[in-house]
């Protein structure tokens, strides 16, 4: 076949990729977060480990206060990035306070495993300059 006559086919958007290569393996075996520190780390039952940076997980926070109720998870900049305290939420999620005592983010285990998948792959200012995550199922 003439190179001019092979089928082109587009490529697949990063985010639907992402949602396809990555399954996400449950709850995580440790978190840890020390005082002063600027970066969370988590280990997941399949042996990944993440290290994901205060600036993105405040920037990205779920809740419905940071991005309303719209279809896609905006980072916001300029946020405070002291990650004061963690607790559980049943057993699906982590809640996350912020030195300014913003508290009302739900971090579920499998949005914090895809948000630390991506960050591996796409470093801070990746997803900072993707700046709009979608609002699945599992983000």
């Amino acid at each position: 076949m003439a190179e001019e006559e092979r089928e082109c086919k587009p490529k697949r958007p990063l985010l639907t990729t992402i949602e396809k290569v990555f399954s996400f393996p449950g709850r995580p075996t440790a978190i840890r977060a020390p005082h002063g520190a600027n970066i969370f780390e988590i280990s997941w039952p399949n042996g990944a480990a993440h290290r994901i940076p205060n600036e993105i997980l405040r920037g990205f926070c779920p809740c419905a206060g940071c991005q309303g109720h719209s279809g896609e998870i905006k980072f916001q900049a300029d946020n405070n990035q002291e990650l004061r305290d963690i607790s559980t939420v049943g057993n699906y999620a982590l809640s996350l306070t912020w030195g300014d005592s913003h508290s009302t983010g739900i971090y579920t285990f499998e949005f914090l495993y895809r948000l630390g998948e991506m960050h591996d792959q796409l470093g801070s200012p990746g997803l900072i300059e993707l700046s709009t995550l979608p609002r699945t199922k599992i983000l």
